[in-house]
Protein backbone atom coordinates (compact mmCIF):
# COMPACT_ATOMS: atom_id res chain seq x y z
CA UNK A 1 0.00 0.00 0.00
CA UNK A 2 1.39 3.44 -0.85
CA UNK A 3 2.64 5.31 2.18
CA UNK A 4 1.62 8.87 2.97
CA UNK A 5 4.53 10.53 1.08
CA UNK A 6 3.64 8.67 -2.13
CA UNK A 7 -0.04 9.62 -1.81
CA UNK A 8 0.96 13.24 -1.10
CA UNK A 9 3.17 13.25 -4.21
CA UNK A 10 0.30 11.98 -6.37
CA UNK A 11 -2.12 14.55 -4.90
CA UNK A 12 0.32 17.44 -5.46
CA UNK A 13 1.09 16.28 -9.00
CA UNK A 14 -2.61 16.03 -9.80
CA UNK A 15 -3.20 19.50 -8.37
CA UNK A 16 -0.39 20.98 -10.50
CA UNK A 17 -1.61 19.36 -13.70
CA UNK A 18 -5.41 19.30 -13.42
CA UNK A 19 -6.54 22.11 -11.10
CA UNK A 20 -9.01 24.33 -12.92
CA UNK A 21 -9.60 21.81 -15.72
CA UNK A 22 -13.10 20.59 -16.58
CA UNK A 23 -13.96 16.92 -17.01
CA UNK A 24 -15.79 16.58 -20.33
CA UNK A 25 -16.55 12.86 -20.37
CA UNK A 26 -15.89 9.74 -18.33
CA UNK A 27 -15.30 6.11 -19.31
CA UNK A 28 -15.48 3.49 -16.55
CA UNK A 29 -14.33 -0.09 -17.06
CA UNK A 30 -16.39 -3.20 -16.41
CA UNK A 31 -14.65 -4.36 -13.22
CA UNK A 32 -16.76 -3.42 -10.18
CA UNK A 33 -14.03 -3.87 -7.54
CA UNK A 34 -12.66 -0.30 -7.55
CA UNK A 35 -16.11 1.30 -7.32
CA UNK A 36 -17.63 2.11 -3.95
CA UNK A 37 -20.18 4.41 -5.59
CA UNK A 38 -22.06 3.24 -8.68
CA UNK A 39 -20.48 3.80 -12.08
CA UNK A 40 -23.46 5.97 -13.09
CA UNK A 41 -23.15 8.11 -9.95
CA UNK A 42 -19.42 8.62 -10.51
CA UNK A 43 -19.87 9.46 -14.19
CA UNK A 44 -22.75 11.87 -13.46
CA UNK A 45 -20.74 13.68 -10.78
CA UNK A 46 -17.53 13.91 -12.82
CA UNK A 47 -18.90 14.85 -16.27
CA UNK A 48 -19.02 18.60 -16.64
CA UNK A 49 -17.37 19.19 -13.25
CA UNK A 50 -14.48 21.58 -12.72
CA UNK A 51 -11.59 20.38 -10.55
CA UNK A 52 -11.37 23.13 -7.92
CA UNK A 53 -9.15 21.43 -5.35
CA UNK A 54 -6.97 18.38 -4.73
CA UNK A 55 -5.60 17.32 -1.37
CA UNK A 56 -4.52 14.30 0.59
CA UNK A 57 -6.55 13.30 3.65
CA UNK A 58 -4.84 10.30 5.23
CA UNK A 59 -4.23 7.83 2.41
CA UNK A 60 -7.12 9.21 0.35
CA UNK A 61 -6.89 11.75 -2.45
CA UNK A 62 -9.81 14.17 -2.29
CA UNK A 63 -10.68 15.85 -5.58
CA UNK A 64 -13.03 18.79 -5.00
CA UNK A 65 -15.52 19.20 -7.84
CA UNK A 66 -17.76 22.10 -8.79
CA UNK A 67 -20.52 22.14 -11.39
CA UNK A 68 -22.57 25.03 -12.59
CA UNK A 69 -26.28 24.68 -13.09
CA UNK A 70 -28.07 27.45 -14.99
CA UNK A 71 -24.93 29.56 -14.76
CA UNK A 72 -24.76 29.27 -10.97
CA UNK A 73 -22.18 27.18 -9.09
CA UNK A 74 -23.78 24.20 -7.37
CA UNK A 75 -22.85 22.50 -4.13
CA UNK A 76 -19.70 20.56 -4.79
CA UNK A 77 -18.95 16.90 -4.53
CA UNK A 78 -15.73 15.22 -3.58
CA UNK A 79 -14.33 12.41 -5.69
CA UNK A 80 -12.36 10.23 -3.30
CA UNK A 81 -9.54 8.05 -4.63
CA UNK A 82 -7.72 5.43 -2.58
CA UNK A 83 -4.78 4.00 -4.53
CA UNK A 84 -4.78 0.62 -2.78
CA UNK A 85 -1.51 -1.27 -3.25
CA UNK A 86 -0.82 -0.67 -6.93
CA UNK A 87 -3.15 2.13 -8.06
CA UNK A 88 -2.06 5.27 -9.84
CA UNK A 89 -3.62 8.44 -11.20
CA UNK A 90 -2.05 9.54 -14.47
CA UNK A 91 -2.46 12.66 -16.59
CA UNK A 92 -1.66 11.63 -20.16
CA UNK A 93 -2.19 12.75 -23.73
CA UNK A 94 -5.52 11.58 -25.11
CA UNK A 95 -3.76 9.48 -27.75
CA UNK A 96 -1.54 7.66 -25.21
CA UNK A 97 -1.90 3.89 -25.21
CA UNK A 98 -4.36 2.63 -22.61
CA UNK A 99 -2.71 0.50 -19.90
CA UNK A 100 -4.16 -2.96 -19.41
CA UNK A 101 -5.64 -2.29 -15.97
CA UNK A 102 -7.21 1.11 -16.62
CA UNK A 103 -10.48 1.38 -14.69
CA UNK A 104 -11.43 5.02 -15.33
CA UNK A 105 -10.63 7.62 -17.97
CA UNK A 106 -11.74 11.21 -17.50
CA UNK A 107 -11.28 13.29 -20.66
CA UNK A 108 -10.31 16.83 -19.70
CA UNK A 109 -11.18 20.05 -21.50
CA UNK A 110 -7.44 20.68 -21.94
CA UNK A 111 -7.29 17.67 -24.29
CA UNK A 112 -5.52 15.41 -21.80
CA UNK A 113 -6.92 12.48 -19.87
CA UNK A 114 -6.92 11.62 -16.18
CA UNK A 115 -6.64 7.85 -15.80
CA UNK A 116 -7.01 5.58 -12.79
CA UNK A 117 -4.93 2.43 -13.30
CA UNK A 118 -4.83 -0.38 -10.73
CA UNK A 119 -3.51 -3.85 -11.68
CA UNK A 120 -4.45 -5.52 -8.39
CA UNK A 121 -7.81 -3.74 -8.03
CA UNK A 122 -7.37 -2.85 -4.36
CA UNK A 123 -7.86 0.86 -5.04
CA UNK A 124 -11.24 2.49 -4.46
CA UNK A 125 -13.21 5.28 -6.14
CA UNK A 126 -16.23 6.87 -4.53
CA UNK A 127 -18.10 10.13 -4.07
CA UNK A 128 -19.14 12.26 -1.15
CA UNK A 129 -21.72 14.98 -1.70
CA UNK A 130 -21.60 18.38 -0.01
CA UNK A 131 -19.19 17.17 2.65
CA UNK A 132 -16.18 18.98 4.06
CA UNK A 133 -13.47 16.64 5.35
CA UNK A 134 -12.06 19.37 7.61
CA UNK A 135 -15.42 20.24 9.12
CA UNK A 136 -18.74 18.53 9.60
CA UNK A 137 -21.13 18.00 6.72
CA UNK A 138 -22.93 21.27 7.53
CA UNK A 139 -19.71 23.33 7.78
CA UNK A 140 -19.70 23.62 11.56
CA UNK A 141 -16.47 22.65 13.30
CA UNK A 142 -17.28 19.13 14.51
CA UNK A 143 -14.03 17.21 14.26
CA UNK A 144 -15.07 14.38 16.63
CA UNK A 145 -18.10 13.63 14.41
CA UNK A 146 -16.13 13.63 11.17
CA UNK A 147 -15.75 9.86 10.97
CA UNK A 148 -19.42 9.27 11.83
CA UNK A 149 -20.50 11.74 9.13
CA UNK A 150 -18.20 10.04 6.65
CA UNK A 151 -19.74 6.65 7.44
CA UNK A 152 -23.26 8.03 7.14
CA UNK A 153 -22.40 9.54 3.77
CA UNK A 154 -21.36 6.07 2.57
CA UNK A 155 -25.05 5.29 2.65
CA UNK A 156 -25.16 3.25 5.82
CA UNK A 157 -24.18 0.07 3.94
CA UNK A 158 -22.84 -2.13 6.74
CA UNK A 159 -20.37 -3.95 4.51
CA UNK A 160 -18.93 -0.74 3.03
CA UNK A 161 -18.70 0.83 6.49
CA UNK A 162 -16.99 -2.26 7.90
CA UNK A 163 -14.50 -2.39 5.00
CA UNK A 164 -13.66 1.31 5.41
CA UNK A 165 -13.30 0.84 9.18
CA UNK A 166 -10.88 -2.03 8.61
CA UNK A 167 -8.86 0.20 6.29
CA UNK A 168 -8.65 2.90 8.96
CA UNK A 169 -7.63 0.36 11.60
CA UNK A 170 -4.94 -1.05 9.29
CA UNK A 171 -3.57 2.46 8.74
CA UNK A 172 -3.48 3.09 12.48
CA UNK A 173 -1.74 -0.26 13.05
CA UNK A 174 0.91 0.72 10.47
CA UNK A 175 1.46 4.05 12.22
CA UNK A 176 1.81 2.46 15.66
CA UNK A 177 4.13 -0.23 14.33
CA UNK A 178 6.43 2.50 12.96
CA UNK A 179 6.43 4.43 16.24
CA UNK A 180 7.12 1.23 18.20
CA UNK A 181 10.23 0.42 16.13
CA UNK A 182 13.51 0.85 18.04
CA UNK A 183 15.22 4.07 17.05
CA UNK A 184 12.05 5.65 15.67
CA UNK A 185 13.01 8.85 17.43
CA UNK A 186 10.56 8.86 20.32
Amino acid sequence: MPELPEVETVARGLAQRALGDVIESVWIGEKPQPLKSSAREIADALEGAKIVGVERIGKHIVVELSKSQNGQPSAGSQWIVHLGMTGSLLIVAADAEMAKHTHLIARLQSGRELRFVDPRRFGRLFLLHSFDWRRGGDGSCRQPDLFADFLLDLGGNVFVVFEELLGVLASLADAFAFVAEPGAGF
